[in-house]
């Protein structure tokens, strides 16, 4: 039955679940009645002409005798069959016509063949009309729980009748919608089992903290490549440790995927700063941060969207991609720029996006562990303080950078 009910339903394990069983109440009523049969496809009736002596030749009873006969004898159908044998039954009388009473047996015989076919084909336009009207209010139904169990009463109806449904033409039946499917063994939310069976699609809010490695760099240039021709291209380093969280809310479901949105925030720690010089005031060789000050913090804050899914009972997989906003945070004093000491603003500003992709280990149905890996690009845009082409006059540049990042992370999860 699954090559026909199946594309529709796609019940997989939940055919047959005695959960729906249980659930039947409340799906609405089939159109097929419950006593419902179809008669079998009726037989033609046997023929065994007996034995007749003509006390006269009688050539037309003779011409009559052989149509039916070679009506019987090619199958040309019930309604030549009646034709021929009811002209044979009414032909002459009992004495003149011996094949009288065998004509009206033939007769019977083959109207009771064209009633219980008659009675047949009302039965098949019964069940196709039923089996078409149910079918189109199964795939309109928008209910999730009574549609399940809708489905287990269409297959448990219709299925006695396979064969029968196999000859009509149902490529003009509604397109199912996907469904979910439905794993072999039970799982609850991790509230309610904390030790029992994970399951992502029983999660609803994930608070999960992450730490780890990254490497990024941004090389600072602007359109003129002023500073590239100098020699001095500043570089904002974001390689090294960072440590962040995310929060997700699964919103939807598809099949065995969970479907989430989350926001996220990470903090770089031990940012690289550049170390080339500048004029500032009447100091020259004066850097952005002193030598041994030469770090600052950077962080990436945003959203995104995330899918998961279970692999194994207790093993996990997502792949989440972050889109954010991208800051390296200015020293606390930063000089002056020029013999003018014009104020400036070295912070770098930009955009972040990073595809994560981790597994998590399940030891409790409310507390994953997990690894992943990272691949990122920013974009960061700012000012610097920089020879003019004239090699004599400072003064401030604009700037940008774009980088390809990587890197990878630990995290520990509470699921609820």
């Amino acid at each position: 039955m699954r090559w026909l009910l199946g594309p529709l339903l796609a019940c997989g394990a939940l055919c047959g679940s005695p959960a729906l069983v249980q659930a039947q109440g409340a799906a609405s009523e089939l159109t097929l009645p419950p006593e419902f049969t179809v008669p079998p496809e009726p037989a033609f009736p046997p023929y065994r002409e007996p034995s007749f002596t003509l006390r006269t030749v009688d050539v037309e009873l003779a011409r009559r005798v052989a149509v039916g006969r070679r009506c019987e004898s090619q199958g040309s159908g019930a309604s030549a069959c009646l034709l021929a044998w009811s002209a044979i039954a009414e032909y002459g009388t009992e004495e003149s016509n011996p094949y009288r009473e065998f004509g009206r047996s033939r007769v019977e015989a083959w109207q009771r063949f064209e009633q219980a076919k008659s009675k047949r084909q009302t039965a098949l336009s019964t069940l196709e009309q039923s089996y078409r009207a149910d079918i189109k209010s199964l795939a309109e139904e928008s209910d999730y729980e009574r549609a399940k169990a809708r489905a287990e009463r269409v297959q448990l109806a219709y299925q006695p009748f396979e064969a029968e449904l196999r000859t009509f033409d149902l490529g003009d039946l509604p397109k199912p919608k996907p469904a979910k499917s439905v794993r072999e063994w039970k799982s609850v939310a991790p509230l309610s089992d904390p030790f029992g069976q994970p399951d992502v699609l029983k999660q609803r809010v994930i608070v999960q903290v992450d730490a780890g490695a990254y490497a990024q760099s941004f090389k600072l240039d602007n359109g003129d490549e002023l500073l590239a021709n100098a020699g001095a291209i500043p570089a904002f380093d974001l390689s090294g440790f960072f440590t962040g969280g995310r929060v997700i809310v699964n919103v939807a479901q598809e099949g065995d995927l969970a479907i989430g949105l989350l926001a996220h925030g990470r903090v770089h720690i031990g940012t690289g700063v550049p170390i080339q010089t500048f004029v500032s005031g009447s100091t020259t060789g004066q850097q952005l941060t002193p030598p041994d000050q030469d770090s600052t913090t950077s962080f990436v804050v945003g959203a995104g969207p995330r899918l998961a899914a279970n692999v194994l009972d207790r093993i996990g997989m997502s792949v989440a991609l972050e889109l954010g906003y991208l800051q390296v945070m200015a020293p606390s004093e930063v000089p002056g720029c020029g013999v003018n000491g014009v104020d400036w603003d070295p912070t770098l500003r930009g955009f972040q996006g990073d595809l994560v992709v981790g597994v998590e280990f399940y030891p409790l149905s409310l507390l994953s562990l997990g690894l992943g890996g990272r691949v990122g690009f920013g974009h960061v845009e700012s000012e610097w303080c920089a020879a003019e082409s004239s090699g004599d006059d400072y003064g401030l540049l604009d700037v940008s950078a774009d980088s390809f990042g990587a890197g990878a992370q630990g995290s520990a999860a509470l699921h609820f």
